[in-house]
């Protein structure tokens, strides 16, 4: 079992003492994740459960609460992009009192969700009676930050993407970095020393540059063409 980068911290841990060596204590800091939004503590669940279960560590009674909890979170969000508010709608005088929010014209409740001054405890003030008694705090903080980072969490799943073509993209052990011309002596003996098992890894090795990267990649390419051709 392998976790990525983009699925928990443990996996950037592991990944950074791999690529980056130990020559002083490590620390486990959110600053060293690329996709922190996607590694947010109120998701772990999400990113997570699922796994787990699959892999025999969650019971299937854990599993049963946990598929009702996201399918309580997909229906608050389903619920705050399909419902319209307006100043007469109920408790949206309580909402803007609380934050300072007035319409000039009935808005989306996704969109309100969206503005910086307004927190899950706001949105919950215009959940109907029957959809407010079955969603907890938790859920519904879940459902507005989703909402709320939408763009970048978009974004982030794009360059995740990205990344683990890299990771699949592997280097062959018998890679002599040496006969890749264009590369720096410094990234020829980093690359040599620590010898990464992919294009991923070696992105990570610290003073890899986006030229290096390219050169390696190139070299790969050809290599791989030229072994087809063999074939």
């Amino acid at each position: 079992m392998v976790l990525s980068r983009s699925q928990a911290y443990i996996g950037i841990l592991i990944d950074d003492l791999v690529t980056k060596g130990v020559d002083e204590p490590y620390r486990m800091f959110t600053s060293r994740a690329e996709l922190r939004l996607l590694l947010r503590h109120d998701n772990a669940d999400m990113r997570l459960t699922e796994i787990g279960y699959r892999i025999g560590m969650i019971s299937k009674e854990r599993y049963i609460e946990f598929s009702k909890k996201r399918e309580n979170i997909e229906t608050l969000k389903r619920y705050f992009l399909n419902t319209k508010v307006k100043n007469e709608t109920p408790g949206f005088e309580r909402f803007s009192e609380a934050t300072g929010i007035r319409l000039s014209e009935p808005t989306l409740l996704a969109k309100l969700v969206c503005r910086p001054e307004v927190e899950a405890e706001h949105v919950a003030i215009l959940l109907p009676d029957a959809l407010r008694e079955r969603t907890n705090w938790e859920e519904l903080r879940v459902a507005v930050n989703d909402l709320k980072y939408a763009g970048y969490i978009e974004s982030q799943h794009q360059l995740a993407e990205k990344l683990e073509r890299m990771e699949t993209r592997v280097i062959p052990e018998d890679l002599d970095f040496e006969q890749i011309s264009g590369l720096s002596r410094e990234i020829r003996e980093k690359l040599t020393r620590i010898r990464p098992r992919t294009l991923g890894q070696a992105r990570r090795i610290p003073g890899m540059t986006p030229a290096a990267l390219t050169l390696l990649n190139i070299h790969l390419e050809l290599r791989s063409r030229r072994e087809r051709a063999r074939a």
